[in-house]
């Protein structure tokens, strides 16, 4: 499997590795690719560039975004952080994400340890 793909812009074909690519967002008619240090604006369909994404390393979590999973830095049943954009979760799509991601989930009462007392 490749792990990068080719953006043509104002002539020339630029790379991007998926591992640089932080979000995907929908403009109508355009796709805009966002990554670590640049953004590019293509002509295309949501759906197709789903299409070709892999599907372990990304997600679909609106029906105007896909995000990279690596680049996740936080989320709730609302939104989803990447990088430092906060983009919107769709109901629809949360159980998908859930099924992609490792969660674990922690204790809200501290628990003392017995060894902290003195205790043997």
């Amino acid at each position: 499997m490749r792990d990068f793909f080719f953006i043509k812009t104002n002539g020339d074909y630029t790379k991007v590795k998926f591992g640089k690519l932080v979000y995907i967002e929908c403009l109508k008619n355009y796709v805009r690719i966002v990554t670590k240090k640049n953004s590019y604006i293509i002509l295309g369909t949501m759906k197709h560039v789903e299409e070709l994404m892999p599907t372990d390393r990304f997600c679909r979590i609106h029906r105007s975004y896909i995000i990279s999973i690596k680049h996740i830095n936080r989320f709730n049943g609302k939104s989803v952080t990447v990088g430092e954009k906060n983009l919107p979760i769709s109901e629809q799509y949360r159980s998908i994400l859930l099924k992609k991601v490792i969660t674990l989930n922690s204790e809200t009462k501290s628990k003392q340890d017995p060894t902290e007392n003195g205790s043997p």
